[in-house]
């Protein structure tokens, strides 16, 4: 009886002594990510403020981008072959949705019922563009820039006013643009012969952070909502991508595969104190919900 109480003391020093658990920067809320399970990437949850973690799908297909809406009562994530589908937070009640548009890629939430998304085209190789569509009737759907080349990774301002998204129209010339909810005032960020890739704005919609590869690898930056006084965040080496936001705009959360494996990782929004969130096998894509 006597090692059981000195082992629980153990843990529990050993948990509330975790930087992400302790004091006033504890972390709160879920991320969701996709991790390699049993030779398919799966979509897994992990509680903040308890530190656990559970796996919520299980099918033979690889599935990535979960992405949550505001009221956090349904994931959606998208399949390698290009398809959408619903999951509660329970895992339970899956279901595919917008099945008749073809490929697509990118979910986004534009409220609990709307989809901001990007679909591929049919008639064309390396053609895409950033749509919406209405969850009550699939059959409002939008495009909202028809363009030539690839337009993908759109994310909506916490005012909805705005899309910042990337724009490839050669190789390794993948710019970050903005525009209005329609669709229209479109206007170019970023200027450079690299990718800069998966933008996210800031709570408050003043700063935007992303993804690129100017200085060799790809690594963490942020600019201004402009596209002024962009900074490089992160100098990790390898490949850091897929930026998230904590909800009060002090945290970042990213892929990385600082260690040798893919993996989850957070750090303040001036990319300091960086800590490793998830540990052993392959995890990338994180979606965070308060």
């Amino acid at each position: 009886m006597k090692i059981r109480i000195v082992f629980l003391i153990a843990l529990i020093v050993l948990f509330f002594s975790n930087p992400l658990y302790c004091g006033q920067d504890r972390l709160k809320g879920t991320i969701a990510y996709s991790r390699l399970t049993d030779g398919y990437w799966q979509i897994w949850v992990k509680d903040l403020t308890v530190n656990s973690e559970r796996q919520l799908t299980f099918s033979k297909i690889d599935k990535k981008n979960p992405v949550w809406p505001e009221n956090g009562k349904w994931l959606i994530y998208r399949t390698n072959n290009g398809e959408f589908f619903l999951i509660d937070k329970q895992g339970l009640n899956e279901k595919k949705i917008l099945a008749k548009l073809g490929y697509l890629a990118d979910p986004n939430w534009l409220s609990d019922k709307q989809l901001l998304f990007v679909r591929f085209r049919s008639d064309l190789k390396d053609d895409s563009d950033i749509w919406t569509a209405n969850l009550e009737d699939e059959g409002k759907v939008k495009v909202l820039n028809d363009e030539i080349g690839l337009q993908y990774n759109p994310d909506i301002s916490k005012d909805g006013k705005k899309i910042v998204y990337v724009s490839g129209h050669k190789p390794e010339e993948h710019e970050i643009w903005v525009m209005d909810f329609e669709g229209k005032n479109r206007q170019k960020l970023t200027e450079n012969t690299y990718y800069d890739i998966c933008p996210r704005w800031s709570p408050d919609g003043k700063v935007i952070v992303f993804a690129s590869n100017r200085t060799g690898n790809y690594e963490i930056w942020m600019m201004n909502s402009d596209g002024s006084q962009q900074k490089r965040l992160t100098n990790m080496g390898g490949f850091n991508t897929t930026p998230v936001w904590s909800a009060d705009g002090e945290k970042i959360a990213f892929g990385s595969n600082k260690n040798g494996s893919l993996g989850i990782w957070i750090m303040d929004k001036n990319g300091k104190n960086l800590t490793q969130l998830t540990k052993g096998g392959q995890c990338c894509d994180p979606a965070w919900h308060f």
